[in-house]
């Protein structure tokens, strides 16, 4: 009997994930890579699961050499048969097995990505039963069917879209309970039209909190501690109980503030675009978003492997709720590695706030330095994640008493500050806070302080306002 390491990846994803508005499609491509190994798990019985993400999976199988090709048969039967997965591109190679348990797992990853080189980027199954019509939800597969959707019945659909459709209708709520490992009564919003859905929130009303979490350098965390196959089964355990209990705590959270959570027939106000690995994208109401990435922080603070601290960088966009979903969570990840380039040691995070998609132009970094005072780049926008329960605590108290229209005057001024004399900034910044009592002056540094200090703190009240109050 020899030993030999498998691994499974889905890959080419903009064709699974990414190739539709719809969100139950978006959230069905997702949930069916996520599942994928735990779907393979239970048809290849003699395999030993070693390590997965979001969408890969590392396996052990101990077999005489003489069936190694029965069993590369059998993982890519389960594969083509599967009436899920064989929508989606998965690559998988197999190796021998040997003491250096990091060389090996890296040289899986190598043979996939040449395996997907070498591969379409796109699953295309059987399509003898194509109508002659185009999908109407990806607008690229031929359609091979049609589908009752909302706003048209019997619209023309792909098999792809319809599987991914209907298993993220049906799996939405399963994915929590699944993942808290507890029962949830209440029921989640469908769409991010209900999901927004609040004329009580004012201008809030119908905008969007993208949240896109990443962890700092859990790959070399993983490369310097995880020699061994039990080492790197240790940092998986560690990483799925930690979010396990995040995502309970979220879901207790909600529950404890449903004037905030839920909508008027009880459903609970949150979307998880993305679950696995060191990632997780969220979308909340625009009034959540803050209250909801400071939870983060706060519950992932003590995370650590091997005594090494597990750092999260983070990009957070408010946006309209029929923003392009696609483009948004782009720019969130953009941001997010704005905030870890700056330092990969701290929990940082980066923001924008977008009343329309376009505003931003073709280069992020461009339009962050522009909007940063003059002589400091887009760095200065980049907030502490661990700061931002003191913003919490300190803004209700200060906003409402601060003068909204001097702020914007002075945040103008701060921008286009080689136009401006010291002098009339200084002033316009005395009567941004001039209503405010000797006790407030005080809270008011400690809030600027927690948003970065100096004259960038000004502008981060200016765009957060709404969001903060």
């Amino acid at each position: 009997m020899a030993k030999y390491l498998l691994r499974i990846e889905g890959v080419n994803l903009s064709n699974f994930v990414d190739d539709a508005q719809d969100l139950s499609t978006i959230r069905g491509g997702g949930l069916i890579l996520l599942n994928a190994i735990r779907r393979l798990s239970s048809t290849l019985g003699t395999f030993e699961q070693v390590s997965t993400g979001a969408s890969s999976g590392l396996f052990e199988v101990e077999v005489d050499s003489d069936k190694l090709c029965y069993v590369k048969n059998q993982v890519t039967k389960s594969l083509r048969e599967d009436k899920k997965l064989k929508h989606a591109t998965i690559m998988f190679d197999l190796i021998d097995s040997t003491d250096d348990f990091v060389r090996d797992k890296e040289s899986l990853i190598a043979l996939n990505r040449w395996r997907q080189m070498q591969s379409p980027s796109l699953a295309i199954p059987d399509y003898h039963k194509a109508t002659g019509k185009i999908c109407a939800i990806s607008g690229i597969r031929p359609a091979t069917m049609t589908l009752d959707l909302p706003e048209k019945p019997k619209s023309p659909v792909s098999e792809s879209i319809k599987v991914r459709r209907s298993y993220g209708i049906e799996q939405k709520h399963e994915f929590y309970e699944s993942k808290t490992e507890h029962q949830i009564s209440r029921q989640f919003t469908n769409d991010f039209d209900e999901l927004t859905s609040d004329t009580s929130r004012g201008n809030l009303h119908h905008k969007m909190a993208v949240i896109y979490i990443d962890g700092n350098a859990f790959g070399k965390v993983q490369h310097d501690n995880c020699k061994t196959r039990e080492s790197q089964q240790k940092f998986d355990r560690t990483i799925q109980e930690r979010r396990k209990g995040l995502l309970w705590k979220l879901i207790q959270l909600m529950e404890k503030t449903p004037a905030r959570w839920m909508t008027a027939d009880d459903k609970m106000r949150i979307e998880t675009l993305l679950w696995g690995g060191d990632e997780i994208i969220w979308v909340v109401p625009a009034w959540n978003g803050w209250e909801t990435l400071k939870f983060f922080y706060e519950e992932s603070s003590g995370w650590n492997f091997a005594d090494i601290p597990l750092r999260h960088g983070a990009g957070m966009v408010f946006c309209h709720h029929n923003a392009p979903i696609h483009r948004i969570k782009r720019l969130a990840k953009d941001l997010a590695e704005q905030a870890k380039n700056k330092c990969r040691k701290s929990n940082l995070f980066a923001y924008e706030v977008l009343e329309s998609f376009d505003h931003i132009g073709g280069n992020l970094e461009t339009y962050r330095n522009q909007r940063s005072p003059k002589g400091l780049d887009g760095n200065t926008l980049v907030l502490d994640g661990m700061l931002m329960a003191n913003v919490t605590r300190y803004a209700p108290d200060i906003l409402p008493f601060l003068s909204r229209r001097q702020l914007y005057r002075l945040v103008k001024m701060i921008i286009e500050k080689e136009r401006q004399p010291d002098y009339l900034i200084e002033t316009v910044a005395a009567n941004v806070s001039a209503e405010l009592t000797n006790d407030q002056q005080e809270l008011l540094v400690k809030l600027r302080e927690a948003l970065g200090g100096g004259e960038v703190s000004w502008l981060h009240l200016a765009a957060l306002w709404d969001y903060l109050v």
